[in-house]
């Protein structure tokens, strides 16, 4: 019927606008699903390089529209295999397979929750598929962070359906692209863009549901929390105060993981709280890595001069005083000697102890030790200044 592309491409699209301004539900049938794949398909294939950022998007946008207007019901399996086919049909634009992976992460949810959190063999075996879709699929994407994030989001699924070996490839996944993250990128409005600040929002996101992870029984305690360290290191972009940001996130994960008892479970998983019990060696390894980001803390801010004279860091050192006088016993060498560096830059910047001075009035540090040894501190930082 249309003998130039062009015109095809011009008219298809006017065929979806109209199905989206028109449609009032959803669909199934055959015909329908394979005549508007054909006429996708079209549009996806007409994408190249001269193509610019508003025809994408709007091809994306009612591609997306056509794949969200596709429901086989309760028919979970027959839906997944719809996605299968738009996957193969439109591999070549990122947005298309975002909406792909998180429709494949609803489905997931939607069964564990009509399972009532207790899986069977055929819907186990079939959220392991979903996720499994997510792990092929999201590799394809282009845009660092939407990899991340969705590395993130279909870890989490699988962690919810009590997956932990898939939840584990996902996040060590993730781990492998922070190195790769540029020091920029350009937004929608041709600008460049700090990547640092969405990289800690990930990390810190990442570290949330990291809690809940348990241990592969076959590898060391905090296997995965000593891949994001190293990760951590292999971006090299960081400024004084992402630098400070990123290390108080990895404090308030350990001091969270050394907890008797979580504050919440995760229904059939076993997080670290109910595997190890308590147990001496794992709270002994706990306590060898919280030393460890102690020491990276203090030799980061031995290195730098007045780091508390911009406002943003010295709303970081308050936070991270915070960490140290609520989480740590400061009588022990190294949260000590951290609280009292953070403490001396505080007090070279303003004058005062109010970073020490917020905490010692409150009846939570009251105790025999905590409250001399912060009043020891600033006799010392005193002494020191004059």
């Amino acid at each position: 019927l249309f003998h130039l592309e062009s015109v095809k491409v011009e008219a298809f699209k006017s065929i979806l606008f109209a199905y989206r301004s028109k449609n009032k539900g959803s669909t199934r049938s055959p015909i329908a699903v394979s005549s508007f794949i054909y006429i996708c398909k079209t549009l996806h294939n007409s994408v190249n390089a001269l193509t610019n950022e508003d025809q994408k998007r709007d091809i994306s946008e009612l591609i997306n529209y056509f794949i969200s207007s596709v429901s086989y019901g309760r028919d979970f399996e027959e839906q997944l295999g719809f996605y299968v086919e738009c996957r193969a049909a439109f591999s070549n634009l990122d947005s298309i397979l975002f909406y792909l992976v998180q429709s494949v992460c609803s489905l997931a949810v939607e069964t564990l929750n009509i399972t009532k959190g207790n899986h069977n063999k055929k819907s186990g075996s079939f959220v392991r598929g979903c996720v499994a879709y997510c792990y092929i699929t999201i590799p394809s994407i282009l845009c660092y962070f939407t990899r991340l994030d969705l590395y993130l989001l279909a870890g989490q699924v699988a962690l919810l359906n009590s997956s932990l070996v898939q939840c584990d490839s996902l996040y060590k996944e993730a781990l492998t692209l922070i190195g790769e993250v540029p020091p920029s990128l350009t937004g929608t409005d041709g600008r460049q863009y700090s990547t640092e600040r969405r990289l800690i929002d990930w990390v810190s996101r990442y570290l949330a549901s990291m809690v809940y992870v348990p241990d592969n029984p076959a590898q060391q305690p905090l296997h995965i929390f000593r891949e994001l360290c190293t990760a951590i290191e292999s971006y090299k972009h960081w400024s004084s105060n992402g630098n400070l940001k990123v290390r108080g996130l990895l404090l308030s994960y350990l001091l969270s993981v050394g907890q008797p008892a979580f504050s919440f479970n995760i229904q059939n998983v076993d997080s670290n709280d109910k595997l190890y019990g308590q147990n001496k060696k794992y709270l002994a390894q706990v306590d060898e890595l919280l030393e460890t980001v102690l020491e990276k803390i203090i030799s980061y801010l031995d290195a730098i001069d007045r780091l508390a004279q911009e406002a943003d860091n010295l709303e970081e050192l308050t936070r991270l005083t915070y960490l140290v006088v609520q989480g740590l016993d400061i009588t022990q060498p190294n949260p000590n000697k951290l609280l009292t560096k953070v403490a001396s830059l505080c007090y070279q910047a303003n004058k005062r102890f109010s970073i020490i001075e917020d905490h010692v009035g409150k009846s939570s540090v009251r105790s025999a030790k905590t409250l001399p040894a912060l009043q020891k501190i600033q006799r010392e930082i005193s002494t020191v200044q004059i």
